[in-house]
């Protein structure tokens, strides 16, 4: 969408109002499955200008309106400009040319929008002299368009109006002249700001060669971690050539009393030695993945929502639900804590597909699937690829746990996944582990009932190293929760850990939804409404939860 992200509401309204009928019919013939979804039983030919346009501003929330003002704005934009460039040919003035372009226009009224869109910098008060100037020309050529025809006016009452006309033409003329000189001015001080322009450019050229003169001195960074790591190879060769050597040094010390001294002395140098060698590979195998004090996330995280619900609408989730609110503002929460996420296999995988597609510009992911062979350095050698989403396929309750925490606690700047072979499977797993992985359970959504392909196209999102910084929570958000999980069954350690996210009584419904209630009924094996009065009191019918009646749906007859 090279131009339709440009609009603002009242743009998209105007456009909508103004669409010319042809290009209407041609727009609703290039789409015919998205027209038949607003227009069903109807030929696009059928339908009438004031028909269309009003199902074109009805509709302008979907991909139908979108590519049809993406369509036209292109091709309206594109004539303009060759408009232009004829009659700066033809000899015209810049003004005159933008003049002339705009009055054959279909869309006049769009001065500003145009400059907007080619990315001209035009400042305001030249495009009010061009609106203006414009709108003059207009009212003139309508009011020449009203004369009457000869026979019906007399010579007398034409002359006067002939007077009249030329009084106001003159009154006209002065005013365009001083418009022009207005523009004259505003030209100078374009060319001024063109001057500040090429100076800001060369700053930004400087700054971009220190940019590049950075990179190059963190590829040489990059050089000397990977000669590091080449040298950790060799230690361990050296370690096991050692071990090799203690064996029979160890061997040798029954040969007698009078070796021994020598052979202890020789055995406590090589277990030294050994000492230092594991020491330096354990520092240089945790260097990279040591723990430190920021999150990788996208710098526009609103951008990210919208395509991720893009990916989750291909996939058959309802866009226009509260589940699908809550779902989408819950992942963006829990995506970015560098702790992996516990999920459903078929919902695990299908939402890895739509947050890499949405995020990294590829639907297609590496999954790394249990066997009974693998071991914790295959995981970490597979968790320190260049993959940003990464999924564990089948580990949770057939590998250790505690191997499992251990690895990924010092994993930064992956969204990893963590795949359930069937919701029950937590019942399995101690409850600890709710202190380090996310648990998601979107089993009562439609949308991941099935392994759906995904039909969108993919984007790749600016991401960036933010600060951890405490959040200031919501205190009533947070004692309510702490109050509900507690009565549930979670224990205090984990009912406090989770109540500190609690920003918020939205935060509050989302992890209701996605982790808190799901989780009870799975794991804990308890009907919500019934075991939490502090629960039933919130969300029954009474309550003042905002997402009563989705949750009462969901969990009222667990």
């Amino acid at each position: 969408m090279k131009y339709f992200q440009m609009l603002t509401k009242e743009y998209i309204q105007t456009i909508c109002q103004n669409y010319p009928h042809k290009e209407m019919i041609q727009g609703f013939k290039k789409y015919p499955k998205a027209f038949n979804e607003i227009a069903k039983g109807y030929r696009p030919q059928s339908i009438p200008a004031d028909r269309g346009r009003r199902l074109l501003l009805e509709n302008s929330h979907t991909k139908l309106v979108t590519n049809m003002i993406e369509d036209f704005l292109e091709q309206w934009s594109t004539d303009i400009s060759q408009h232009i460039e004829k009659y700066a040919k033809a000899g015209s003035s810049e003004v005159e040319s933008h003049l002339k372009a705009f009055q054959d226009s279909v869309f006049p009224d769009g001065i500003a929008l145009y400059f907007r869109l080619i990315e001209k910098p035009v400042s305001a008060e030249y495009i009010s002299v061009l609106t203006a100037a414009t709108s003059i020309l207009a009212v003139e050529k309508q009011k020449t368009s009203s004369i009457l025809p000869a026979p019906q006016i007399n010579m007398a009452e034409l002359e006067q109006k002939r007077s009249e006309h030329k009084i106001e033409l003159r009154a006209k003329d002065s005013e365009i002249k001083k418009k022009a000189k207005e523009v004259e001015n505003l030209n100078m001080q374009v060319s001024n700001l063109s001057i500040e322009i090429k100076t800001l450019q060369g700053d930004l050229n400087h700054r971009l060669e220190q940019i590049r003169e950075l990179e190059q001195a963190r590829d040489i960074s990059k050089k000397k971690l990977e000669d590091a790591i080449s040298a950790a190879h060799t230690f361990e060769a050296i370690v096991d050539r050692q071990k090799v050597e203690l064996q029979e040094a160890l061997i040798s010390v029954d040969a007698g009393k009078k070796r021994e001294a020598n052979q202890r002395a020789a055995i406590d140098l090589l277990q030294n030695q050994l000492t230092n060698i594991q020491n330096t590979l354990a520092e240089m195998e945790n260097k990279t993945y040591q723990e430190c004090n920021q999150f990788r996330c996208p710098t526009d995280m609103e951008e990210f929502s919208e395509y991720l619900g893009y990916n989750l609408n291909s996939i058959g989730v309802n866009g226009g639900t509260e589940d699908y609110t809550l779902l989408t503002e819950y992942l963006c929460d829990i995506l970015f804590q560098d702790k992996p996420i516990m999920c459903n296999r078929v919902s695990a995988i299908a939402l890895a597909s739509c947050v890499s597609n949405a995020l990294c510009g590829t639907k297609v992911i590496e999954i790394l699937p249990y066997s009974s062979e693998i071991t914790s350095r295959d995981i970490l050698h597979y968790l320190k690829s260049e993959e940003r989403i990464c999924v564990l396929d089948g580990f949770l309750g057939n590998f250790n746990e505690m191997e499992l925490i251990s690895i990924v606690k010092c994993i930064k700047g992956k969204v990893i996944f963590m795949t359930l072979e069937y919701e029950r499977t937590v019942a399995y797993l101690p409850k600890e582990v709710l202190l380090y992985f996310n648990y998601l359970n979107v089993g009562r959504i439609k949308g991941f009932f099935s392994e759906s392909l995904i039909d969108e196209d993919g984007t790749e999102i600016v991401e960036q190293w933010v600060p951890k910084e405490g959040t200031s929570t919501n205190r009533g958000a947070e004692r309510l929760c702490n109050e509900i999980m507690k009565q549930l069954g979670f224990g205090v350690e984990i009912s406090t850990y989770i109540a500190q996210r609690m920003v918020s009584e939205e935060k509050l419904d989302q992890y209701l939804a996605f982790f808190i209630l799901p989780y009870s009924c799975e794991a804990l094996d308890c009907r919500p409404y019934e075991t939490s009065e502090r629960f039933q009191k919130y969300a029954g019918e009474q309550g003042k939860c905002r997402y009563k009646s989705l949750l009462l749906g969901w969990f009222g007859n667990e």
